[in-house]
């Protein structure tokens, strides 16, 4: 049987995760959150969700050094990565993209009911 779809959301505001938790649930989605990358890590290589949604802004390490260690790391190096982050400058994307992101979305640019139909296109569902 097919792994359930689950997703890891990163990011150190609650305001935020608390919104997406929200949206999740109405969209029926599993899902864990990680307030750092620490937690993200160790959440990735235990969970090993199907889509990991990344902030680049977090208390303890950037969202890139993250995104860097789990593509280093064999047991989470196949893990899609989006960026979801307030920083829209293309440099960033560019970073992200070359440290293996999937995806980079603008929080300010998708709400999170779109951010949510373009998982659920992701996932094929």
């Amino acid at each position: 049987m097919e792994q359930e779809k689950r997703i890891l959301l990163v990011d150190d505001d609650s305001s935020f995760t608390d919104l997406y938790s929200a949206v999740f649930n109405n969209f029926g989605f599993k899902y864990s959150v990680a307030q750092n990358g620490a937690v993200a890590l160790e959440t990735a290589s235990q969970e090993k969700p199907s889509l990991l949604l990344l902030d680049v802004m977090l208390a303890d390490m950037n969202g890139f050094e993250v995104l860097k260690k789990l593509k280093s790391n064999p047991e989470t190096k196949d893990i899609p990565v989006w960026m979801i982050t307030n920083l829209a400058e293309q440099v960033n994307r560019e970073t992200a993209s070359s440290l293996g992101a999937s995806d980079y979305l603008v929080k300010s640019s998708y709400t999170p009911k779109q951010v949510c139909e373009k998982i659920k296109k992701f996932f094929g569902s």
